[in-house]
């Protein structure tokens, strides 16, 4: 066989293995941009109250379409007692489906939430660190993730098992 021949038979497996290939199998190409408004005050001599919410962009740089659920993972750094034991707070964790047709791009909203700790006197509660966003396909299976922290990056599998709630440490 003649390099040619060699070369249009390579490119007919490699397309038969592309075309027998999953639709979620490219959907690594999937980008996230998080942006964040926050605002913290006193409340009290000591207490301090934050507002968070965040904007998350996806863009589909792909010809697949994406279904499936967008995770955000809204997480704080305890600050009282239970810093001693575990680093991270769980602080809220939100879901909204998601649906991007071949190179589109969407935007969301999260829910905004309020976090209350105390920093100063009477430590308690867990100040805001960062956010994580997941993005699962219809099976279940995280397909893109990012951060605005590159550490809970590296700590994505311990954020998707903590519930709300609960704390982790890395």
């Amino acid at each position: 066989m003649n390099t040619i021949g060699f070369r249009i038979l390579a490119c007919g497996v490699l397309l038969a293995i592309l075309a027998a290939a999953p639709a979620h199998a490219f959907l690594d190409d999937i980008t996230i941009e998080i942006k964040q408004d926050t605002d913290k005050e006193f409340i009290s001599y000591d207490d301090q109250l934050e507002t968070l919410q965040f904007s998350i962009e996806l863009k589909n740089t792909t010809q697949n379409e994406i279904r499936g659920k967008m995770w955000v993972y809204i997480i704080g750094e305890n600050v009282g007692k239970e810093a001693k034991r575990n680093k991270y707070a769980m602080l809220d964790i939100q879901k909204m489906p998601v649906k991007l047709e071949r190179y589109e791009e969407a935007k969301y909203q999260t829910k905004e939430i309020e976090n209350e700790f105390d920093r100063y006197w009477i430590t308690h509660g867990a100040e805001y660190y960062g956010v994580m966003v997941a993005i699962k396909d219809m099976d279940g299976k995280v397909v893109a993730s990012k951060s605005n922290r590159q550490k809970l990056e590296k700590l994505a599998d311990e954020i998707m098992k903590t519930k709300k709630g609960k704390s982790f440490d890395d």
